[in-house]
């Protein structure tokens, strides 16, 4: 076999613990960014040419600040400077700023880049203690916020791996099945044989799980790991 990295335009052949042929690819999970159902809190952005984070009406950071001192019953400080210092003292809600630089591509980060030129804080990401609690299942922790922010940072890890295309999923495929058509490939396309059966492979999934970020290579070595399936070849 093969010591070559793996990438995305890799066709993976595999047995399974049968002895059956199997084709594994891997493909990109646009609709990654979209599950902020799974999360606990919201994140919001207020930057006027991207849209990151839960839709919301709010046109500025103001915006939001008013409404939600107005629904805990509290006047809203004339400064976002000074929401954030008062919004530290609440109890029962964590704020987390969170940071862009934005310089070709985006990345977030919690701690500010401190870059005058290409950076700013774009927006939050809270959650109220009861929402934590039913969340976590830690009810009267006093460092709750601690934990929380380190959760934050995971998320905002996620949402950058879904921003730069570092999101993915992995389909099976019956490789005895597309024998055939392998060999026709071959023959037809000597030089880009292994990118059209790439795509058939796609189309003729046997199985399918998306959902996956972060660094592919151990992704898909993993991936086949739990399915169960041991590498003969890589395309």
């Amino acid at each position: 076999m093969k010591t070559i990295p793996i990438t995305i335009d890799n066709i993976l052949e595999c047995l399974d613990s049968e002895g059956n042929k199997k084709y594994v690819v891997g493909d990109y999970d646009d609709t990654y960014g979209d599950a902020y159902r799974d999360y606990c809190g919201h994140f919001y952005t207020f930057h006027p040419r991207y849209s990151i984070g839960e839709s919301h009406s709010y046109r500025k950071t103001m915006d939001f600040w008013k409404d939600f001192f107005d629904s805990i019953g509290k006047e809203c400080p004339t400064t976002k400077e000074d929401c954030w210092v008062f919004a530290d003292f609440l109890e029962d809600h964590c704020f987390v700023p969170v940071y862009a630089f934005i310089h070709g591509t985006i990345y977030l980060s919690l701690s500010d880049p401190k870059d005058r030129w290409d950076s700013c804080c774009i927006g939050l990401i809270y959650c109220s203690k009861d929402d934590y609690n039913k969340y976590f299942l830690d009810k009267d922790n006093p460092d709750w916020k601690t934990k929380y922010k380190e959760y934050a940072n995971d998320w905002i890890e996620e949402e950058n791996d879904s921003l730069n295309g570092q999101t993915y999923g992995f389909v099976i495929a019956d490789a005895n099945e597309l024998e055939p058509y392998k060999n026709a490939v071959e023959n037809l396309y000597p030089d880009a044989w292994i990118k059209n059966l790439r795509k058939t492979v796609l189309a003729h999934e046997e199985s399918s799980c998306f959902g996956f970020h972060g660094d592919y290579e151990k992704l898909i070595m993993e991936f086949i790991k739990e399915e169960g399936l041991s590498i003969v070849e890589i395309l």
